[in-house]
């Protein structure tokens, strides 16, 4: 029994507070808030006391999680209004912008060590030992949904490069195939045939550890890239590419990994693929950040110094140094209802058929002209890119701009770019929207994706066996975190295994650059919706399977 009595009153007011307003909330979770509020460390006992005095303890026994049911803010129902307001057509001669092709530097960095802010410089991904042919015996969802977390996190990856070092196996292909084969046994069933190969690790007495210390690096949170300019100003961007941000305080909903953001840096700041975010930020105005990241990727003098990867209580694990001051290229969405009085459109063309082939995804289209405005920087952008349309007699459902050269037929091949990325668009923005609701009035909502989250670790001196179980609990926790909907953070790999792992599907692995995943179910299945959306999540993440295929999940 905790040591109730000698609290403050407005301690226990606080926890009661809290509780009553998020029923759901953990022991573990309220000690955190109390301690980031108090500046003291209550245990759980006696959190639990408080609770239990005033009859608000959570039912003994597993039970159900309800879905967390947002409140409507005011914030969303602007959207709504000014989303039927149409855009302005006012035509003036097109922009004539520069034509500049920037080439591919093969410069590569050093290894960063664990827990340490160095600068390096920018490593290109290795993308070719990484995307390897998936199993031929893949037959559920589980194993797609495992695969798309661990190309995010990256483990399969660097557990490959620390065994080749100590086994005489040089094709990466098997190796990682083995790999994969005995993470995913509890998936997959028997892995006969991998004892013999089991047995060889085992005998190479560093792996445990080695390989342990990988989880630990490549488990960690980072919420936001902190962009550090040469004079001294700081924009920032989520884990996930969304949009730039005024404030490192970001929901942890768009977070990612070390590994994964690497990547990112590598394609959009290294080579010349344009920096794809989702939307532009902002209501009635631009903000001032989102223009000084336009800026420092048009090459300007206020350039990118350097980057700062940040996770819980902004803490920079990783501290990035661009090798050059190059214009870069930059694509995103604009919601008709943005910046209404800071921009202006000087062209729409005219609306033509437009197939997203992967989704088999009909839209309309038309090129546009506009130039958007900042009062406190004095500063104007011209951009080039489409409007959509969902049908030719729709209203106008997004915009997308962007600063690359003009060409012909510049919106379709800047479209697939952008759609490849975000190919959800309104739903898309309706999650996004709930999950800043819900980080700005929620009690959870500093909660970061954390080791201590996972179930109890056995030690590493058990064997290379118990590394990889430990690893798929970690996938497992990553996918219900990541890609199911609110509430499936708490449930356990038999709920979810049963709801979704179990799931048969079928591979259309036809086309050369894209692979197809069907679950085998109709839309009268209990769990269709939830299955339905973790398909959009992993859609936005660009998960990349077999010879740089890209991985689809559709539901028919």
């Amino acid at each position: 029994m905790g040591v109730v009595y000698k609290l403050k009153p407005e301690i226990k007011e606080f926890i009661i507070e809290k509780k009553q307003s998020n029923p759901i909330l953990s022991c573990r979770g309220m000690v955190g808030l109390v301690e980031d509020n108090f500046n003291i460390k209550l245990s759980k006992s006696t959190i639990n006391s408080i609770i239990k005095a005033v009859n608000l303890s959570s039912p003994v026994g597993r039970r159900r999680k309800k879905r967390r049911r947002m409140r409507k803010i005011e914030i969303l129902t602007q959207i709504h209004q000014e989303a039927q307001k149409p855009l302005v057509e006012v035509p003036v001669e097109p922009p004539q912008l520069e034509q500049k092709v920037v080439p591919l530097s093969d410069e590569r960095i050093p290894q960063l060590e664990p827990e340490q802010a160095q600068t390096l410089q920018v490593e290109p991904p290795q993308l070719e030992s990484q995307l390897v042919n998936p199993p031929i015996d893949i037959e559920n969802l589980g194993v797609i949904l495992f695969k798309s977390a661990d190309y995010i996190l990256g483990g399969t990856h660097h557990f490959m490069e620390e065994i080749k070092r100590y086994l005489n196996q040089k094709n990466e292909n098997t190796l990682i195939n083995n790999i994969e084969s005995i993470i995913y046994e509890p998936l997959l069933g028997s892995s006969q045939g991998l004892y013999s190969y089991l047995t060889d690790l085992q005998q190479v007495k560093e792996l445990p550890a080695s390989l342990s210390k990988i989880i630990s690096e490549i488990f960690l949170d980072i919420s936001g890239i902190k962009f550090n300019l040469s004079n001294n100003s700081v924009f920032y961007i989520d884990g996930q590419l969304y949009t730039v941000w005024s404030t490192p305080y970001i929901p942890s909903y768009f977070s990612s990994t070390p590994y994964n953001i690497r990547c990112y840096v590598n394609k959009y700041l290294k080579a010349d693929n344009p920096f794809v975010l989702f939307t532009a930020p902002g209501y009635e105005q631009p903000t001032k950040e989102f223009f000084e990241f336009m800026s420092s990727l048009e090459g300007a003098e206020n350039r990118i110094a350097s980057l700062s990867l940040y996770g819980d209580k902004l803490k920079e694990s990783e501290v990035i140094v661009l090798p050059d001051n190059r214009k870069r290229y930059f694509i995103f969405g604009l919601w008709p209802w943005q910046f209404i009085k800071f921009r202006k459109v000087n062209k729409i063309g005219e609306f033509r058929p437009f197939i997203f082939e992967p989704l088999n995804l009909n839209l309309y289209i038309a090129d546009v002209d506009i130039e958007l405005s900042q009062p406190d920087v004095n500063k104007r952008f011209i951009l080039i890119g489409c409007a959509i349309k969902l049908n030719p007699n729709d209203k106008i459902r997004l915009l997308v701009l962007t600063n690359l050269p003009y060409k012909e037929n510049q919106g379709e091949s800047m479209l697939n770019l952008y759609l490849n990325r975000w190919p959800n668009l309104e739903e898309t923005f309706q999650d996004y929207s709930r999950k800043i609701e819900f980080f700005s009035y929620s009690a959870n909502s500093r909660h970061f994706l954390s080791k201590e989250d996972l179930p109890a670790w056995e030690d590493n001196s058990q064997g290379i066996k118990s590394v990889f179980e430990h690893y798929f609990k970690i996938l497992d926790y990553y996918v219900r975190w990541h890609f199911l909907p609110f509430g499936y953070e708490n449930q356990d790999f038999s709920t979810v295994k049963e709801q979704f792992y179990s799931l048969k599907v079928k591979l259309d692995t036809q086309q050369k650059d894209i692979i197809l995943v069907k679950p085998e179910v109709t839309s009268t299945y209990p769990y269709y919706k939830e299955l339905d959306y973790a398909c959009h999540r992993i859609n936005e993440r660009e998960i990349m399977f077999g010879d740089n295929q890209r991985l689809w999940l559709i539901l028919e």
